[in-house]
């Protein structure tokens, strides 16, 4: 799944660039010469297939015999041809060495690959910025298997995103052009780890126009923020120092229990995953109680929580409740019992996977498990 994509919005002498300039002025050299040998013939008998022999022998310095002889103008022209031409391929084939050297022209032939399976992409993650919050929802997303893109313009970022072989995008993530260029308008989620508030609140607004229906979920440091955030458009506001304050006071006050029971999002040490699906209704567990669907005791799964689909929320539900058609279910167990639901179709367009990759939740840290139902 990780690909290595890098569109330049750099300077005008960016490879590509050089190399399309370069081509430009052969093909001009080649038009021009040719139409001067055609003006240039004394007899006014050469045709254009003459004129492009002429261009020819005379580029490649083969020495033929001309179609036709000289004048003192038309050899003045065949030196000025001669010039201007090993000028121009001499510097050709030097840039074209520096791309093989330099791995450049792979790069140029890779952003165009990538750029065409970029517009063929559907229902992917976009993360704009890959600072230290943007490198673990990364990671994350690597451990989900899920398509994305990353926006980033710092080099070093760039370099390392490109060691790592990820899916990126270099560019500013307030640009409307370079969102359009992640393919947002068929984007399912947008990331925003920047740290900037009013960055943030531009990328928030600018993304909501581009998709009206894209999830986003922003980046905030204060309460403050948070709420504009939420103003301009972003349907989830996650802050990292918030989050990691109350579990840093968790870890001191209940340091043991934390240790043993607490688990990342995609799983941790031992080996558990948390994972929401809705109940189609052709599942075999519509109309049933939690008891009598045996998800415990013959899958291996715990039911944390349930989102009914009239929008009533349960969490820690008792045996009795009823599992209905539409019912969003909570789970967690061992990774072997949560994939081996293969029959349930998984959820992934509703707020409460994109919390539960946005944060690591922990068992006992009960204001965490309800963050993800706000």
């Amino acid at each position: 799944m990780p690909i290595l994509f890098s569109r330049n919005y750099r300077e005008t002498s960016s490879p590509q660039r050089r190399l399309r300039l370069l081509l430009s002025i052969l093909a001009l050299t080649i038009i021009g010469s040719s139409l001067g040998y055609l003006i240039l013939d004394p007899r006014q008998e050469a045709n254009l297939i003459d004129a492009f022999y002429m261009t020819f022998i005379t580029i490649a310095t083969v020495g033929y015999k001309e179609v036709y002889p000289l004048t003192q103008g038309g050899k003045l022209f065949t030196i000025a041809v001669i010039a201007f031409s090993a000028v121009t391929l001499v510097y050709t084939i030097g840039t074209l060495g520096q791309f093989f050297m330099e791995g450049e022209l792979r790069e140029i032939l890779g952003r165009r690959k990538m750029d065409k399976r970029i517009t063929k992409m559907k229902d992917h993650y976009i993360i704009a910025g890959h600072g230290r919050v943007g490198e673990i929802v990364q990671e994350e997303f690597d451990k989900a298997g899920v398509p994305y893109i990353v926006i980033e313009s710092v080099p070093e970022r760039l370099t390392e995103l490109e060691k790592r072989g990820n899916t990126f995008i270099e560019g500013n993530a307030t640009e409307d052009e370079v969102l359009l260029d992640t393919g947002i308008k068929h984007a399912k989620y947008l990331v925003s780890t920047i740290p900037s508030e009013a960055d943030s609140v531009f990328i928030a607004l600018t993304a909501r126009q581009l998709n009206p229906d894209i999830f986003i979920i922003a980046r905030a440091d204060s309460k403050a923020a948070e709420k504009k955030l939420l103003r301009a458009g972003a349907d989830r506001v996650v802050m990292p120092h918030d989050t990691g304050g109350r579990r840093m006071a968790l870890a001191s006050l209940k340091p043991n229990l934390v240790d043993s029971l607490s688990i990342d999002s995609f799983g941790g040490e031992l080996g558990l995953e948390i994972e929401e699906v809705e109940i189609p209704a052709s599942c075999s567990f519509a109309g049933k109680s939690l008891l009598d669907s045996q998800l415990r005791s013959k899958h291996g799964v715990t039911v944390l929580a349930i989102r009914k689909a009239s929008g009533q929320k349960k969490v820690n539900p008792p045996p009795d409740t009823i599992i209905e058609a539409g019912d969003v279910l909570i789970l967690v167990g061992e990774k072997e019992s949560i994939r081996g639901l293969g029959t349930w179709r998984r959820r992934s367009a509703e707020p409460l996977e994109a919390k539960s990759m946005a944060v690591s939740i922990d068992i006992l840290a009960t204001e965490n498990f309800y963050f993800a139902f706000e």
